[in-house]
């Protein structure tokens, strides 16, 4: 596996949406660590201005699991088009890159 790593990001409603995204994601070894973060997102969405509380998954992988990651987040998301969009990790620390690397499947 080379350093091809990636974050991934996507929106969920609430905390429970993320958990559950989460723990799949990771027990099926796609994902290596998940952090969330509580967002105020405002968007344009069915001819109208909107603005909710979401919470915001950053998710550490390797680019070839992006296709998998994908599929489990539209199958397990509640909105109608779920945000996803991966961003390439330019610099690793080594010992991160190592540990990231152990923690996927091969």
């Amino acid at each position: 596996m080379s350093n091809d790593f990636i974050i991934i990001e996507t929106t969920v409603q609430d905390l429970d949406e993320a958990n559950k995204i989460a723990k799949i994601l990771l027990d099926k070894k796609i994902a290596g660590c998940i952090n969330f973060q509580q967002i105020t997102s405002n968007y344009f969405w069915q001819e109208e201005i909107h603005r909710d509380q979401e919470i915001l998954l950053s998710i550490k992988s390797h680019e070839k699991f992006f296709p998998e990651i994908c599929q489990e987040i539209k199958k397990n998301h509640s909105y109608q088009i779920p945000q996803i969009f991966s961003i390439k990790i330019q610099n690793i620390d080594e010992s991160y890159a190592s540990w990231l690397r152990s923690s996927l499947k091969k």
